[in-house]
């Protein structure tokens, strides 16, 4: 038996966090001790009762700057303390913080695609500690991140590309949702980074609101902004803004086909779920994971960033053509074992 610790904020949705919840339960079932250090106790995943959790940084600091040096001081304490087989973190900050510790057996891991969106220092914070001696490897979710960062690491033999490990639905188990009129689906937080105004604008223009309805799941900063924008648009019947779902898996198998223009993403688990149920995915090219996970012509369809010409074409193409829609769905489980739980885990056994 060995030990391990894991440390993220917490463990609510998001593909890092359900990342730190599979690889606790794994290693309980391989028979290690596993310790889960968090910043907040939040868990929307199930955690085998065998993970010890502890809350750190709970005091109250009036600068952050205290609050993040009392939270790397007790990372550093548990560390040394436990001297686990392998320290592993799954998102920047955590990551950061574990390289700090100067402990010589940690694992980091890229959450997002680093070279766009970063303030300039955040994205140096990576390649200066990531590049840290101390850290034995560091995990890339997608192929092309892992072939786009590599040049910024003085021994890019420490880089691994492991894909999110996601749920597959094989069962056919999920029942669609009902809605009253086909529909496109959107499952995203609503922020800058997932572009969702102009998925809107692109809908409208493409005239698809006069058969079908824009469904978007997901909450965030913009939803007042983007209520706006739809009344103003006078698409209120049509493009409706659902909020948080806690299973958006009926959803996604009730619609035509998830629609995606984001800016950047780390790896989009949403679209393996979608293809898991057989919806098909039109996606911008972003960086990155789009582009290993949707075959376009096949399971989906792709269009370079920023080409909503594009986009538009594939929402007329898509409504407009049953046969086609039902050729794209037929084939939307093709490859996707490679995003399974088995094959992630055994990935990820090689470098634990």
């Amino acid at each position: 038996m060995s030990n391990y610790i894991i440390f993220i904020g917490s463990l609510k949705k998001g593909g890092a966090e359900r990342n730190a919840a599979m690889l606790a339960n794994h290693l309980c079932n391989q028979g290690h001790y596993v310790k889960l250090l968090m910043l907040s106790p939040e868990i929307a995943f199930d955690l085998d009762k065998r993970v010890e959790r502890k809350i750190l940084g709970k005091e109250k600091y009036v600068f952050r700057s205290l609050k993040i040096l009392h939270i790397w001081f007790s990372l550093f304490i548990q560390v040394w303390k436990v001297k686990p087989r392998r320290l592993i973190t799954l998102s920047r900050i955590s990551g950061i913080l574990a390289a700090l510790t100067m402990y010589p057996k940690a694992i980091v891991r890229f959450d997002a695609y680093p070279l766009i969106g970063y303030k300039k220092y955040k994205e140096w914070q990576f390649w200066i500690f990531y590049n840290f001696p101390f850290v034995k490897y560091v995990v890339c979710p997608s192929k092309e991140l892992l072939n786009d960062v590599k040049n910024y690491f003085m021994n890019s033999r420490k880089l691994k590309q492991i894909y999110n490990p996601v749920p597959l639905i094989k069962d056919k188990s999920v029942i669609a949702f009902q809605h009253e009129r086909p529909y496109f689906v959107v499952v995203s937080r609503l922020n800058r980074q997932k572009n969702i105004d102009q998925l809107i604008e692109t809908f409208y223009s493409s005239k698809a609101y006069v058969s079908t309805d824009l469904l978007i799941l997901g909450d965030g900063a913009l939803r007042k902004e983007l209520e706006e924008k739809i009344e103003k648009m006078k698409l209120g019947n049509v493009v409706r803004l659902l909020g948080f779902i806690e299973d958006p898996l009926p959803y996604m198998k009730g619609s035509i086909a998830l629609l995606n223009a984001s800016l950047r993403e780390g790896f989009p688990n949403v679209m393996v779920e979608c293809l898991s149920v057989g919806t098909p995915v039109i996606s911008s090219r972003t960086k990155t994971g789009p582009s290993e996970i949707i075959s376009h012509g096949e399971n989906g369809y792709l269009f370079d960033m920023g080409d909503y010409n594009r986009l538009k074409f594939f929402i007329q193409k898509i409504t407009d053509d049953a046969g086609l829609l039902s050729t794209l769905k037929n084939k939307c489980d093709v490859g996707l074992d490679r995003f399974s739980h088995k094959k992630v885990m055994a990935d990820w056994d090689k470098i634990l």
